[in-house]
This record gives structure tokens, C-alpha cells and sequence, in this order.
């Protein structure tokens, strides 16, 4: 039996190859950039939790809660930085998925840093709603990468992380519900997507 050719010559075989190649190398791009990012945002986070809780504990003084614009600070350029040699290492450019999952992190933090200020001129429930969209922007992520536990772990930290802000609002515990919701929703995500692409290499 002949081979069948597409229109450019090549053989339904190699084309198949060609394709699951270009599959993997995207999937491998994508927990490339995902791993990293995440990690470096969750340990931000994590980190601005711990100076938050600390400097409270220590002083009693509710302004430590500016320390939170430290993630931003933290995360953003460390992030950006990161991008820039994977993107020099890889030598390709971000894919279909890769350009989704940043635009759903981008809105998030824009809505995490608008709730933030809004926090400053009226009483919302600041930590139980960052929570939420955490745990969002967690099970969207886990749905794009098909990863079924890290799309369970950001909708149980989400819809579980609201009622418990509720509970335990204080200046203590809620530093540490954050710290949990980012290790849940960043930086367990962040390490399976390492260790999927370290497989794929």
C-alpha cells in the first residue's frame, strides 16, 4: 500500500510525528514558564505573609497590612526575569496557553490589588475575597494544563477559603490562610509543573 501525502509532500506519518512533536514541545514550554512563575509568586506571597503576621504579633500595629503590596514588588520583577532567560533557554516564544494562563494571573492580580485599596475606605471581607479569586485563578490554570489535582486544589481553597477568612479573622490567622492558599494555588502547582516538564526533557 502507497503512503498517502499532504499537499506539501510529506507523508501522513510524518505529519502526525511532526504535530505530536510540536504538541510536546508546547506542553513542555508551558510548564516551563508555568512552573517557574508560580513558584516565584507563591513564595512571595508566603513571604509577605510571614512579614504581615510577624510585624502585627510584634507590634499591634494593623499598618503592617501595607506589607502586602510587597508581592508585587517581589514577584513582578523576579517573574519578569525568570521569563527572560527560560524565554533565551528555550528559544521559542509563549504559546496559545502559555499567553491564556498569564492574562488570567494579570486579571487577578488586578483584582487582588484593586480590592486591596478598596480594603482602605471600606470594610470588606479583603482576605476571604483574595482567597476566592486565588482559588480561581488556581482550578482555571489546572483546567488549561489538564492537571485534575491542581484544578481540585484551587476549588477547594477558593470556596473553602471564604468562610474560613470569616472564621478566623484575625490579624494571625488570616496571614496564614493566605500562606495556605498560596502554597495550594502557586507553589504546589508551580513544583508539578517542574517535575512534569524535568520528565518530558
Amino acid at each position: 500500500m502507497e503512503n498517502s501525502f499532504d499537499k506539501n509532500g510529506l507523508s501522513v506519518e510524518k505529519s502526525l510525528e511532526i504535530i505530536s512533536e510540536a504538541i510536546n514541545n508546547s506542553q513542555r514550554d508551558f510548564q516551563r514558564r508555568a512552573g517557574t512563575a508560580m513558584t516565584i509568586w507563591g513564595a512571595a506571597v508566603m513571604l509577605a505573609s510571614g512579614i504581615v503576621m510577624l510585624g502585627i504579633a510584634l507590634t499591634g500595629n494593623p499598618m503592617w497590612n501595607i506589607a502586602w503590596f510587597l508581592i508585587p514588588v517581589i514577584g513582578w520583577p523576579l517573574d519578569k526575569l525568570s521569563t527572560k532567560h527560560i524565554g533565551h533557554s528555550s528559544g521559542s516564544g509563549e504559546n496559545f496557553i502559555s499567553k491564556t494562563m498569564g492574562i488570567v494571573w494579570i486579571i487577578y492580580g488586578v483584582f487582588a490589588v484593586a480590592t486591596s485599596i478598596m480594603a482602605f475606605f471600606i470594610p470588606i471581607p479583603i482576605i476571604g475575597i483574595i482567597i476566592l479569586l486565588l482559588g480561581m485563578g488556581g482550578a482555571i490554570t489546572g483546567a488549561l494544563a489538564k492537571n485534575r489535582l491542581i484544578t481540585v486544589l484551587g476549588i477547594i481553597s477558593g470556596i473553602a477559603g471564604l468562610p474560613c477568612a470569616y472564621l478566623l479573622d484575625s490579624p494571625v490567622y488570616t496571614p496564614l490562610l493566605l500562606t495556605a492558599a498560596a502554597l495550594m494555588n502557586l507553589v504546589i502547582p508551580g513544583l508539578i509543573f517542574n517535575r512534569q516538564n524535568r520528565k518530558l526533557q
